[in-house]
């Protein structure tokens, strides 16, 4: 017996050192859900838990994705990133505990889907430039949104259009990510149209939809998360519910997990205007839409809450205060006050920007109390009793005007974009179209004194200015000091080419286009015209 006890030992030793291995080949098959297309699971079983390394790669290029032992292969590991249209070659390996490694012998095929040929279903893209040793590192990931040409939904335009408008417009959605060459690495198809759209902590995407909805998807677009306002005109949802009138706009995931966004509140005033351009207009009691900031946490539980009606004057108003746009999302007879179309939380005082467009104002909102700390704006129309509060801007340059996604950069300076439309208020005369320069703007600024000053911008009138009507974003780049710019719903300033664009540019004077690309048809007169919210600079998915 003892003599075979060495025997034994150095058995059962050989077995524990031998190397983890496939019990089922791998194989790789499309995403389940149609809805993210280029997108796949590989699949196999292992003799023990393993680690897994998959190196896709498609002609020249290559990636490695790395999902640890706790993944279970056999439930499908998800690959994202193909390259539209390309045959993909897929190579497993796989590591043990002991970090013994094996590799798959047959590598795996996967032909990514192309992109969707009909113009009605797709953006047309279109890559002016793409310098990526000059960009910030990660992909473009934007919240992309439809409209007949001549169907309304522009600032203008009020939201109205012909029969069947609003059935095509908010019936689409599409959250798009672009690589550093502009090439579509991931999309999802909404069933809704989608607004501001950002990446959250956990690695899904979650975006704010057209029937008041906060949506979280996983990158395979599946629904991991739902709320929805409680009182829409769309009535209760099969999510969870938030109470809330609206939910629209912009919202944040805030360091605790919770989320901040812009919601809605309707009262009725009396004795209010009937007209922008005419000040002795008769004037009668009018439902009014303010806007709300709301926190909730992931049960729908409302935490906070700030109503724009109890901290600012709703008799001064802004142009486009009387125009379609809450009558076409369900509310009958109501104008639209304070349009807030974009929130910053700054963490390092749990401090909020909130921007109204209507009031071409940026407000800062001290939590938890709610005191107005400031307002940033053209400081015109204020009663007395707001004085304190606004800026006085120093030098020659101009407010901006009916501007979009507020936010501090690392210099401590305010970054808008700037829409630049009408550069008054009621009821002055509107500039033309042809004065308006969409673009980013920086305003250095000094809390104290209350002085402000334009300090860099990155459009000027030129052969290649736009004039954006609606939405638009603008964000700073942390590791390159670059500014992305989402143009929204956009046309240059000869009305020759509605479009919508992204660029990045470098924070120079003059500034450099360091990316630069365009949705649009190339028809000089196309039946559709495609439009950008708003988006963020991340890290690729894969």
């Amino acid at each position: 017996m003892r003599r075979n006890t060495p025997w034994i030992t150095l058995c059962i030793l050989r077995v524990n050192l031998a190397a983890a291995d496939f019990t089922v080949a791998p194989t790789v098959g499309p995403n389940p859900n149609p809805e993210v297309p280029l997108a796949a699971l590989v699949r196999f079983t292992a003799s023990a838990p393993v680690s897994t390394r998959v190196t896709v790669s498609e002609g020249s290029r290559s990636w490695n994705v790395v999902f640890g032992a706790e993944r279970d292969p056999a439930k499908g590991l998800p690959l994202i990133g193909f390259y539209p249209g390309k045959r993909h070659e897929i190579r497993v390996t796989i590591r043990d505990a002991a970090g013994k490694e094996a590799v798959a012998p047959t590598p795996l095929e996967f032909d990514a889907p192309p992109l969707p040929a009909d113009v009605v279903e797709f953006p047309p893209i279109m890559v002016k430039t793409a310098e990526p040793s000059q960009m910030e590192p990660g992909w473009t990931l934007l919240s992309i949104r439809r409209q007949r040409r001549g169907g309304g939904g522009g600032a203008r335009g009020g939201g109205g259009g012909p029969p069947g408008e609003p059935v095509f417009t908010t019936g689409y959605g599409l959250i798009l990510a672009l690589d550093e060459h502009g090439e579509v690495r991931w999309y999802y198809r909404s069933a809704n149209r989608t607004a501001d759209v950002h990446r959250l902590r956990n690695g899904n995407i979650a975006f704010v939809t057209a029937d008041h909805r906060l949506v979280e998807i996983d990158l395979l677009g599946n629904v991991k998360g739902d709320w929805y306002a409680a009182r829409r005109p769309q009535g209760s949802g099969t999510g969870t519910a938030v109470d809330a009138l609206t939910l629209h706009h912009s919202f944040e995931e805030l360091p605790n997990g919770n989320f901040l966004i812009v919601s809605g509140e309707l009262r009725e005033i009396d004795n209010y205007y009937t007209s922008e351009t005419d000040r002795g207009a008769p004037r009668k009691r009018q439902k009014v839409m303010g806007d709300q900031v709301i926190e909730f946490d992931r049960s729908g539980r409302v935490i906070w809450r700030w109503s724009a009606f109890d901290h600012l004057d709703p008799f001064r108003i802004g142009f486009l205060t009387i125009n379609q746009y809450w009558v076409v999302r369900g509310f009958p007879d109501t104008l639209d006050w304070t349009h807030g179309n974009g929130i910053f939380h700054d963490a390092r005082d749990d401090s909020i920007l909130f921007n109204s467009r209507q009031q071409s104002a940026v407000v800062k909102i001290e939590r938890p109390s709610g005191r107005v700390v400031w307002i940033f704006g053209e400081p015109g129309g204020w009663p007395e009793k707001f004085q304190p509060l606004l800026f006085q801007q120093e030098g020659v340059s101009e407010w901006p005007w009916h501007h979009h996604a507020p936010s501090l950069t690392p210099r401590g300076t305010l970054m808008v974009f700037n829409n630049g439309l009408y550069k008054t208020r009621p009821f002055a005369a509107a500039a033309p179209d042809s004065d308006n320069v969409s673009g980013a703007a920086e305003y250095s600024f000094d809390a104290k004194t209350r002085t402000a000053q334009l300090v860099w911008s990155s459009d000027a009138n030129g052969p290649d200015a736009v004039n954006t009507f609606a939405m638009g974003d603008a964000a700073w780049l942390p590791k390159t000091g670059n500014v992305m710019v989402v143009y929204g719903s956009a046309a240059r300033l000869d009305n020759r080419l509605p479009s919508s664009r992204v660029r990045e540019f470098k924070h120079t004077s003059p500034p450099q286009v360091v990316y630069d690309v365009v949705f649009a048809d190339a028809n000089p007169q196309p039946a559709i015209s495609w439009v950008a919210f708003g988006g963020d600079r991340i890290a690729p998915l894969q």
